[in-house]
C-alpha cells in the first residue's frame, strides 16, 4: 500500500512540475517574442545604442526650439521703443523705478510712428505713457517727446 501511495503522489508531482515546466517554457517563449519584437522596432541597435539615439534627438530638438524662440524673439535694441515687433521710437537718458512701476525718459526720438494712446515695449517691460512735457516734430508727426512718464503695465511677451 505505501508503495502505491508513493507512486501516486510521484505521479501527481510529476503532473505540477510539468504544468509548472510548461507554464515557465510559455513565460520564456512570450519574453523570447517581446525581445525580437523590440529588435525589430529597434532596428538591431542595442539599448545602449537606442538610448544614444535618443540623446542626439534629444540635443537637436532642443537646438531647433532654441532656434524657434530667438526668431520668435529677435534681440532687440536696448534704447528703442517696440509696438507690434517694429521699432518706433529711441530713447534717451533711461531712469527705471520697479517699484513704483514708472519709467521716466530725457526724451523719446524719431517718434514718428509711435501711438502714444497704445501699449509700447521697452527691453523686458510692456509701458503705458502716463505724459510729457513737450513734444515737437514735422506739422502732424509728432517726432519728439521732452521729459517722458511711463507706466510699467507688465512684462514684454
Amino acid at each position: 500500500m505505501a508503495i502505491v501511495i508513493a507512486v501516486i503522489v510521484y505521479f501527481a508531482i510529476d503532473k505540477l512540475h510539468a504544468e509548472r515546466f510548461a507554464e515557465l517554457g510559455e513565460r520564456v517563449a512570450f519574453l523570447n517574442d517581446q525581445v525580437n519584437d523590440y529588435r525589430n522596432r529597434l532596428h538591431g541597435a542595442t539599448p545602449e545604442d537606442a538610448q544614444k539615439e535618443i540623446q542626439s534627438l534629444t540635443r537637436k530638438l532642443n537646438h531647433a526650439e532654441e532656434q524657434i524662440y530667438a526668431l520668435q524673439h529677435p534681440p532687440r535694441e536696448e534704447n528703442s521703443l517696440y509696438q507690434n515687433g517694429e521699432v518706433v521710437a529711441h530713447v534717451l537718458n533711461t531712469s527705471i523705478d520697479r517699484n513704483a512701476q514708472i519709467v521716466h525718459f530725457s526724451n523719446i526720438t524719431e517718434a514718428a510712428r509711435l501711438k502714444e494712446n497704445e501699449p509700447f515695449e521697452f527691453r523686458d517691460m510692456r509701458l503705458q505713457l502716463i505724459n510729457y512735457t513737450g513734444a515737437f516734430g514735422a506739422p502732424g508727426a509728432m517726432g519728439n517727446f521732452n521729459n517722458v512718464t511711463c507706466h510699467i503695465i507688465g512684462k514684454r511677451d
